[in-house]
């Protein structure tokens, strides 16, 4: 990996000042108001950069809502009325153009194959270094508290979401599930439906999901199913701000998920059952920023991944014995993860799996992860990870930066601040924090990797830059940093195997210098500078 990675973004940034947009259809599509016909991959990052966005629908068939909401206020059905029209031309799809305005959601806004939602365009970036960008788009979804309502793709191919202010809504790009998984709706049995979920049918191809600014999502159940009568709200541990499954293709960037405006205003009691089995009442509020920020390909398949394993599954025996082959939807290709600013509050700011083609041994090869920020609030306690229990000191609200599956990633120039919470009634801190986590210990996973340049220094959780239980081989850890964190924080490669020390990586230059862990309690020595 070249240091020339810096000077990326400035090429972006001198591309864009030159950026223009054109407001007409053609004449052979669209409808009668039209909007912006640029292609907004190139207008941010230049021709050629992501040519599959560039083709994944017809760009200049714009649909404007506002000649669908002349006939209905209804900001749904008129979605739907666009998205008809757009689907019944040749080719088929286009852009739903909603100019800048602020429109109620108050359902799921169901996305169809070849469809992008896209607002009033900017190019704003959502981050500066380590601080929140001035993203703004002028065009706003605005949805109910505690909903999760948003945009929910019916669709698996060519879909997107673009220039959108997301107030309280999710955007949700998921695979097609299995046909044992159709039987159950959503909402009414989220669990069912997607945590429950036990095959899938398709990832699909070619998901956008670019300059949107999101805060104030979380699913507002304890548990997937409703909490019971008198039981308070609080967020769903799954909750996610962007979800994104591709089994081939898919660019999340320049995303701004913002601290939440209105936690400190829903002050909440919370009745939950301590560790001596007595309840007990907390007053505090609503901490809606708990939740996932970017799920690319993760947090659904591991549910998912859980039935391949066994007798009865196609990956035998254990969770080390998934593989491209037996479970293909771990390792997806073209996953690009860029230039994303993701304030949380417990969770994990960017959890993605990727792979490469077959036979494609090429270090960094795979999913692109760079240029993001994860901030994890400070001084903060957590009173509960479930909604049900108080938290105790061997208790987790993961805490997490970056938590990555697969192989062959590009992992550079990802900065973090990373901290774990107080828990109630001790001493103690919620257990992980990791700044960045490779994991689990799949036969793939660590193969072909390049972590570089990677800053995590600023936090104040443990272990910062995590390997956990790997195969590795041909992988770079370089140039990361940590400095600043407490002495406990170090740069680590888990080993449980005897056999995995002395693996083809090259580990040197990083501050502190990475370590070979293992045991328990656990015991460190330095990685020799020569492998």
């Amino acid at each position: 990996m070249s240091p020339s990675y810096r000077n990326l973004s400035l090429i972006f940034l001198l591309f864009n000042i030159s950026a223009r947009w054109t407001v007409s259809s053609s004449a052979s599509c669209g409808s009668t108001s039209g909007g912006p016909t640029d292609i907004p991959t190139v207008t941010l990052y230049g021709s050629g950069a992501y040519p599959w966005a560039e083709t994944m629908i017809p760009w200049n068939c714009v649909y404007n809502i506002r000649d669908y909401l002349k006939t209905t206020s209804n900001v749904t059905e008129a979605f739907l009325n666009a998205q008809t029209d757009a689907l019944q031309q040749t080719p088929p799809g286009g852009v739903i153009y909603f100019p800048a305005d602020t429109y109620k959601i108050t359902t799921l806004l169901p996305l169809s194959s070849n469809i992008v939602i896209r607002g009033d365009p900017t190019t704003t970036p959502a981050k500066s270094g380590k601080n929140p960008g001035k993203l703004s788009p002028a065009t706003q979804f605005s949805c109910p508290l505690f909903s999760h309502y948003g945009v929910f793709s019916i669709g698996t191919n060519n879909s997107g979401v673009v220039n959108i202010d997301m107030d309280g809504c999710a955007i949700m790009l998921w695979p097609e599930l299995g046909p044992n998984n159709q039987q159950f709706s959503w909402p009414t049995d989220f669990e069912n439906y997607w945590f429950g979920a036990t095959s899938i049918t398709s990832l699909g191809k070619n998901k956008l999901v670019l300059s949107n600014l999101i805060h104030d999502v979380s699913f507002g159940y304890p548990s997937p199913s409703k909490p019971p009568q008198g039981q308070n709200i609080y967020p769903w541990s799954f909750s996610t701000a962007i979800a994104c499954y591709s089994g081939e293709n898919a660019l999340v960037g320049n995303n701004l998920i913002a601290k939440a405006n209105a936690s400190t205003n829903i002050p909440i009691t919370l009745q939950l059952r301590a560790q001596n089995h007595s309840m007990v009442n907390i007053s505090t509020y609503y901490p809606t920023d708990n939740r996932y920020g970017i799920d690319v390909g993760r947090v659904l398949i591991g549910a998912v991944a859980s039935a391949a394993v066994g007798n009865n599954g196609p990956c035998p025996n254990s969770w080390g014995s998934i593989t491209p082959k037996c479970f293909p939807y771990l390792f997806p290709t073209g996953i690009t993860v860029r230039d994303n600013y993701v304030y949380q509050n417990g969770r994990v700011g960017v959890s993605i799996a990727s792979g490469i083609p077959d036979n494609a041994e090429i270090i960094g090869g795979g999913a692109q992860i760079y240029n993001n920020h994860v901030e994890v609030a400070s001084n903060t306690t957590c009173w509960t990870v479930t909604g049900t229990t108080v938290t105790t000191g061997s208790d987790t609200n993961e805490n997490r930066g970056y938590d990555i599956a697969g192989y062959g990633k590009n992992v550079t120039f990802n900065t973090g601040h990373i901290h774990n919470q107080f828990v109630p009634f001790g001493p103690y801190l919620t257990v992980d924090g990791e700044g960045i986590l490779q994991q689990p210990g799949q036969n793939s996973a660590g193969l072909y990797d390049n972590f570089q340049y990677n800053d995590m220094s600023g936090s104040s959780s443990g272990a910062a830059i995590w390997y956990y239980d790997l195969l590795l081989s041909s992988t770079g850890i370089i140039a990361n940093n940590i400095a600043g964190n407490p002495a406990e924080a170090f740069i680590g490669v888990w080993m449980e195997r005897s056999q995995d020390q002395g693996m083809n990586f090259t580990a040197h230059n990083n501050t502190p210098a990475a370590q070979y862990c293992g045991g328990s309690p656990r015991k460190c020595v330095p990685i020799p500078v020569s492998n």
